[in-house]
């Protein structure tokens, strides 16, 4: 929703993308964490004990069970809370939901809902780890909250909504990260009204202008977006302003840097699509689609092994031994106390520095720490 909220025309130009249906294993992952909490809750609210998923092909189930607690401990404590200050409170998971009162033809699924203390609860799962993600202003999270009022409110002609506060959550226990928004019915409804339902009709129709931004990051249509296409073939020429005989300002890598990243991801987005195309059938003028670099591998490892015994290799030949990281068999128990053991085990070692913007949540490395791994002193411009 933030996408075609920030550009409209972003929805029909979306549709006229032909991808090859290739899920990924970060998808599948998320769709089975899924699963799983909804598959906890439900046995929580009928009574009965949540699945431990302890037998032997159930260890990925297991894994990612553990790593759900904080989501099912959040939501149940909330809950009993709610409860017993209101013994009428009641608990839903995964409720499709409706909010075509704004956006046309809106719909979505909420992960939890909590209704009670004239209270409505939106809580929403995310599995992922790569982007912490927050409540606040949070447009797939309010839009769900009107679809929570479309289905639970009936508001008195007198008294208003039966509702004091919407409270949408976002729990990502991966990243041990929880973020709320409280806003009131009226604030969500005149969000919904004045600026969403505008621009959800522009895109629904097609209309409205292309913006560059953020959003572009997951749009569909970024490798051929025709706003997105040009900006980065401008940027080319924009360089061209930089004599050829001086580098380019240290200053000016702010602004160079974000372009340099949108360019990469846009690069990267425009060959995954065209390779698409042309394994749908659609051949690009000058270019052929051929065998990509491949690998040997063995044609049964059983009778590998017993011909390389008789040609004389070892198993110390034929095999690796590696020890795993840390964090591959923290993953493999639910047990804090080992979990604490293992930890006192391990170093942590830094990664390399990167570049980010400067509101960015991490912490800036200081001089003298750069000094201490880099063994040079900063360079001190006024110096000289």
């Amino acid at each position: 929703s933030s996408r075609w909220l920030a550009c409209t025309p972003s929805v029909r130009l979306s549709e006229q993308i032909y991808r090859l249906k290739e899920t990924t294993d970060y998808a599948e992952e998320g769709t089975l964490a899924h699963e799983i909490a909804e598959s906890c809750l439900n046995a929580y609210l009928s009574g009965k004990e949540m699945p431990d998923f302890d037998q032997p092909d159930e260890i990925e189930r297991k894994k990612i069970r553990d790593q759900l607690s904080l989501y099912l401990e959040s939501i149940i404590t909330l809950y009993e809370d709610m409860k017993a200050r209101d013994p009428e409170s009641r608990i839903f998971a995964e409720i499709p939901v409706s909010f075509d009162n704004v956006a046309p033809e809106g719909f979505g699924t909420v992960d939890c809902i909590i209704v009670g203390c004239r209270e409505l609860h939106v809580i929403d799962l995310k599995y992922g780890k790569g982007i912490m993600v927050d409540a606040e202003d949070n447009p797939q999270l309010r839009l769900y909250g009107i679809g929570c009022l479309n289905l639970f409110d009936d508001p008195d002609p007198v008294f208003g909504s039966r509702f004091d506060q919407v409270i949408t959550t976002i729990i990502q226990p991966r990243m041990n990260h929880v973020s709320n928004e409280v806003i009131t019915p009226d604030e969500l409804l005149s969000w919904g009204i004045e600026e969403v339902k505008p621009r959800a009709q522009l895109a629904y129709e097609g209309k409205g202008v292309l913006v560059t931004g953020e959003h572009c990051r997951f749009c569909p249509a970024k490798a051929a977006c025709p706003l997105v296409t040009s900006r980065n073939l401008i940027g080319k020429e924009q360089m061209e302003k930089y004599p050829e005989t001086e580098l380019v300002p240290i200053e000016q890598y702010a602004q160079l840097i974000p372009v340099a990243r949108q360019l990469r991801s846009w690069c990267d987005s425009l060959i995954e699509y065209a390779t698409d195309q042309a394994k749908l059938g659609e051949m690009i003028p000058g270019m052929k689609l051929v065998e990509g670099r491949g690998k040997d591998s063995w044609d049964s490892e059983e009778q590998a092994v017993k011909k390389l015994k008789e040609l004389g290799f070892t198993e110390e030949q034929m095999y690796q031994k590696k020890m795993v990281s840390p964090s591959h068999l923290l993953k493999l128990t639910s047990d804090e106390d080992i979990k604490a053991r293992i930890r006192k085990l391990t170093v942590h070692v830094p990664g390399s520095p990167v570049l980010a913007d400067e509101n960015d949540r991490r912490a800036a490395i200081s001089a003298e720490l750069l000094t201490e791994m880099y063994g040079e002193e900063p360079i001190d411009k006024g110096a000289g």
